[in-house]
């Protein structure tokens, strides 16, 4: 970035540490409620807007990649593990629509609950658990067996979905 461009992103930053110690601090008795968890999404939601809005987004995407520990992975070890930029990029891709999609479902879930809809616990985490096979299967035909294993091992890949049953608000 230009002088500029991370003064800019230095005070974004400077910003949101800011507003994430006075979130912590309200939430300091209770950080597993799922406003918290909201609020912090939305924090870090606005940062990253005002991160792409400075930058532009290209140079934001490869920010975040760059940033990120399994994309690093798979850079460092490429030759070993048989990868090219292609395949980095495609396995990256597929790492964050799992990641996004099992947030908005969280999201999703939470939301139903909070409206007073009875939430079926049990089949929401059956979902996730579906959905991390079929992403973790899709990886594995597409690397193969033994990269993918690889991979799975030296922490490329989080393909394990969160236990929502844990963010009941009331038991249903």
């Amino acid at each position: 970035p230009s002088e500029d461009q991370f003064q800019s992103l230095l005070k974004t930053q400077q910003q949101w540490n800011e507003q994430r110690a006075a979130l912590d601090r309200q939430f300091q008795a209770t950080p597993e409620d799922s406003n918290y968890a909201d609020q912090l999404k939305a924090l870090e939601a606005a940062r990253d807007q005002d991160y792409q809005r400075v930058l532009g987004t290209n140079a934001f995407d490869n920010l975040q990649k760059q940033s990120d520990t399994g994309f690093a992975l798979m850079k460092k070890y490429e030759n070993l593990w048989g990868l090219n930029d292609t395949k980095i990029d495609s396995v990256y891709a597929a790492m964050k629509y799992y990641q996004k999609s099992v947030a908005d479902y969280e999201s999703d879930v939470r939301s139903r609950e909070i409206q007073g809809q009875t939430v079926d616990w049990a089949a929401v985490n059956r979902d996730l658990q579906q959905f991390s096979a079929v992403t973790g299967q899709t990886l594995q035909t597409y690397l193969g067996a033994d990269n993918y294993q690889r991979m799975l091992q030296n922490g490329v890949f989080q393909l394990s979905p969160p236990d929502l049953s844990a963010h009941r608000q009331t038991t249903h």
